[in-house]
């Protein structure tokens, strides 16, 4: 059976002239030489200094050095009076707005919306209707002023931290617009309240939503959290199938495809600077998952590989209210009475920005049908991990 040549002209293999054999000499010449120019170069690929201005999002500088002269890092606020330790506020990479936030973006029906159900969103509730937010494009925007079922309110999501949190705008008698300052606490985004004079303007830490500096700081403000949870879009879609979706039609152009933060998320390095650390949870890495659930002051963080080992439903009580923690795999659900409110986050961002959360021992609520006191939880509801 004879062969036929390839289209692009180029003889087959079989038809090739064969190469001609070099001695076993050289062979062994030529393979040493190769290994050792691997290996010269492994060694310098992993010891040569970083050139930190390509590290860019968008063109928009995300390294950990000073930014470029040519990006201008806008004004700075005042930080008189700040409750947060002015010597820890870093710049992130971006100047004030080069993140750009948000204002009552486009949205789209679930049932339209050509979102991959297994892409990670934020769920919000209020009242009746609901709403996620895809993190690929909370990545490039991580503020979110928006409007849900007559409420204004504020999603936003803390790459660094892996936090996602929503409050309600409402502060006093004003609803407030929110947006990106380019500053971090403890590698916690700081968002600002958007005034017509920076020094009307207050900082605000977003993994507790309270004001960090400027006039709403001095009046110890704080945003009301809403619900809302880390899970994917397929889960989210399912149990609220009325909601809608934020679309990726931004006005921006961002390629959504890409996330900038794959790098970041693939080892335990945190890149800005800490305090030294507690010492508690020994065990833990620092981007471990854990989830916090809030009841005014009180705040008790779950390991999720300890509510995973449970195997089940976890009850709980925080302050006078009973709490239940479901492990989803992409999440972790948290339901519970009036006030109580919860969210996720790496533990690294726990341990230096909440130092007052106690850590769940292992305990819980025996199931109610039990009559059972609150104790060791039996082995069919789950206990935490070794």
């Amino acid at each position: 059976m004879s062969e036929t040549p390839p289209e692009d002209g180029r003889p087959n293999e079989a038809e090739a002239p064969p190469a001609p054999e070099l001695p076993k000499s050289v062979s062994y010449a030529v393979i040493g030489i190769t290994i050792l120019a691997i290996g010269g170069y492994a060694i310098y690929a992993a010891t040569r200094p970083v050139d930190e201005s390509k590290l860019q999002i968008d063109g928009v500088d995300v390294s950990q050095g000073p930014p470029p002269e040519a990006v201008d890092p806008g004004p700075t606020w005042p930080m008189e009076g700040a409750r947060i330790d002015p010597a820890e506020v870093v710049r992130g990479g971006p100047a004030r707005d080069q993140i750009p936030a948000l204002v009552d973006p486009k949205t789209e029906e679930a049932a339209s919306s050509k979102l991959d159900p297994r892409m990670r969103v934020i769920g919000v509730e209020v009242g009746e209707a609901a709403r996620a937010y895809p993190i690929n494009l909370m990545n490039y925007h991580e503020v979110i002023n928006d409007t849900l079922g007559g409420q204004k309110i504020l999603v936003t999501f803390c790459p660094l931290c892996d936090v996602p949190r929503a409050w309600d705008r409402k502060v006093g008698d004003e609803v407030l617009e929110f947006g990106v300052s380019g500053l971090l606490y403890r590698s916690n985004m700081l968002i600002f309240d958007r005034r017509d004079a920076i020094e009307k303007e207050s900082l605000w830490t977003q993994i507790d939503g309270r004001a960090a500096t400027g006039p709403l700081a001095a009046e110890g403000r704080r945003l009301t959290p809403l619900p809302a949870r880390s899970t994917t879009w397929g889960e989210w879609k399912a149990a609220h199938p009325t909601s809608t979706v934020l679309s990726a039609d931004t006005g921006h152009e961002r390629d959504y495809s890409q996330n900038p933060y794959a790098a970041f998320l693939a080892d335990d390095t945190v890149n800005f600077p800490l305090p030294e650390r507690s010492g508690r949870a020994k065990d833990a890495k620092n981007k471990s998952h854990v989830a916090v659930v809030e009841l005014g002051d009180l705040r008790r963080a779950y390991f999720f590989k300890d509510l995973k080992a449970a195997g089940g439903p976890v009850k709980d009580r925080i302050g006078d209210q009973e709490v239940t923690l479901v492990y989803e795999g992409s999440g972790v659900r948290i339901e519970g009475g009036e006030g109580i409110s919860g969210f996720t986050a790496h533990w690294f961002a726990i341990d230096v920005l909440e130092p007052t959360v106690e850590l769940w021992d292992g305990k819980a609520l025996a199931p109610a049908a039990s009559g059972a006191a609150e104790g060791d939880v039996p082995a069919a509801t789950g206990a935490a991990a070794p």
